[in-house]
């Protein structure tokens, strides 16, 4: 399984450029960006409805991926 690593801190020169519009204008809060992107959050719900399944239907998680 793959590991993801968020650097909260960092933002590069047009990022930077970016919200210190935003700050000046007062809409740094509507600057900031989704926690995921919409194709890494669409993977994540997959997997986490795929994990409830077993669950769901009544049966052992065994089952499944055998």
């Amino acid at each position: 399984m793959a590991e993801v690593i968020i650097h909260e801190g960092y933002v590069d020169r047009k990022e930077g450029a970016r919200l210190a519009k935003a700050e000046a204008r007062g809409e740094l809060e509507a600057a900031k960006r989704d926690e995921l992107a919409s194709t890494l959050q669409a993977c994540a719900d997959l997997r986490r409805h795929t994990a409830m399944l077993p669950d769901s239907l009544g049966i052992p998680a065994s089952r499944c991926w055998a």
